[in-house]
């Protein structure tokens, strides 16, 4: 099956710096507006649209932000929503604080610049899948203007539940494309913020698998060329799914002597937990899998408990016996599962961004 092709009609930004390392973003006017834009110099400022900040998956390791999931660019672009997609550093040499302030920087920035870009500030909502997730939720909770809603596809929310989930799972088998061992173990050792990386597609994603142009296409960048070394991370994911240290390596267990300070500070981390504390939580749509083996649907059933006993308005799909990533088929709104899964999503969101 081709890659989707990106969505035409965006702007690329840099919303900071990091150890010498430039953090993007990318903001699609609903399409509704474009023409609108043309003629009126580029800006839209005084006619803003919602939209969502979205923010991709990939374990921490890998993923795009030129380009969200197929359903999300059509699905709120088509309904007259604007879309921002955040690239943020990825492990091993962020951690999983790094990430978390990536993303919430980038939502500051995005409070302060998207107006002239045809959105409005104050009507905005964020989402995640599966990691992504997890960032998004933290996003919703340390973001100091507060979006009106969050989508949750797939997310890994609980992350000392994931911890030791993920330290009780069979390993899987050795699936590297380019690499080894040796060369991953000194790899996962790499913690110079200087060597952080945006962006890294999956080696399926990249030639020979696909035509270089239809990546090009798919990622929305002319003259991407494919590097060794991006193949070198997408091998990274399954070297630490093979370990079953993810969550070691993101929060930094190496840095922490005491089993319990470890624990502690993964906990404090953790959208779930820190839930247990607060009182208020923005309303929340969840979509999930739930033959889901990457992230257990559990995830997303624990954390619309909390939401419940909160009074938190929530919405949920649970898509019978589906799995991680399902929503990767979602094209065309007449297909059974866009209608079972965007178009409640959809209704969700707009009740909250009116």
């Amino acid at each position: 099956m081709p890659l989707p092709r990106c969505r035409p009609g965006f702007s690329d930004h840099i919303f900071k710096s990091a150890a010498g390392v430039q953090l993007p973003l990318r903001v699609w006017p609903p399409a509704k507006l474009k023409g609108a834009a043309a003629t009126n110099g580029g800006s839209l400022e005084g006619k803003g649209a919602p939209w969502l900040l979205w923010i991709h998956g990939g374990g921490y390791t890998c993923g795009k932000w030129t380009v969200p999931t197929g359903w999300v660019s059509s699905a709120f672009g088509d309904r007259g929503y604007g879309v921002v997609s955040v690239g943020y550093r990825l492990q091993p040499q962020a951690s999983m604080l790094d990430m978390i302030q990536d993303c919430v920087d980038a939502a500051a920035w995005c409070r302060n610049h998207v107006a002239p870009l045809g959105l409005d500030p104050e009507r905005w909502a964020v989402g995640g899948a599966s990691s992504g997730a997890t960032l998004a939720a933290m996003v919703a909770l340390h973001a100091e203007h507060k979006p009106r809603a969050f989508v949750n596809v797939y997310g890994l929310t609980d992350t000392e539940h994931y911890l030791d989930d993920e330290a009780s799972r069979a390993p899987p088998p050795d699936d590297y494309v380019v690499s080894n061992d040796e060369e991953l173990a000194d790899l996962v050792q790499d913690w110079d913020a200087s060597n952080a990386v945006v962006q890294n597609p999956w080696a399926g994603e990249m030639p020979p698998n696909v035509p270089l142009e239809e990546a090009r296409a798919a990622f929305g960048l002319p003259d991407w060329e494919p590097t060794r070394a991006q193949f070198v991370r997408s091998d990274l994911y399954s070297y630490v799914a093979k370990n079953r240290n993810l969550m070691e390596i993101v929060y930094r267990r190496s840095k922490f002597g005491e089993d319990a300070a470890f624990r502690e500070h993964v906990r404090s981390h953790s959208p779930y937990q820190i839930l247990q504390k607060r009182k208020t939580f923005p309303p929340t749509f969840f979509m999930h899998g739930t033959g889901d083996d990457i992230v257990p649907v559990v995830q997303s059933w624990k954390f619309a408990e909390r939401l419940v006993e909160m009074d938190v308005d929530i919405a949920e799909v649970y898509d019978e016996g589906k799995g991680h990533v399902y929503d990767f088929g979602f094209e065309n709104p007449e297909d059974e599962g866009w209608k079972k899964n965007v178009e409640p999503c959809m209704a969700f969101v707009e009740r909250h961004l009116k």
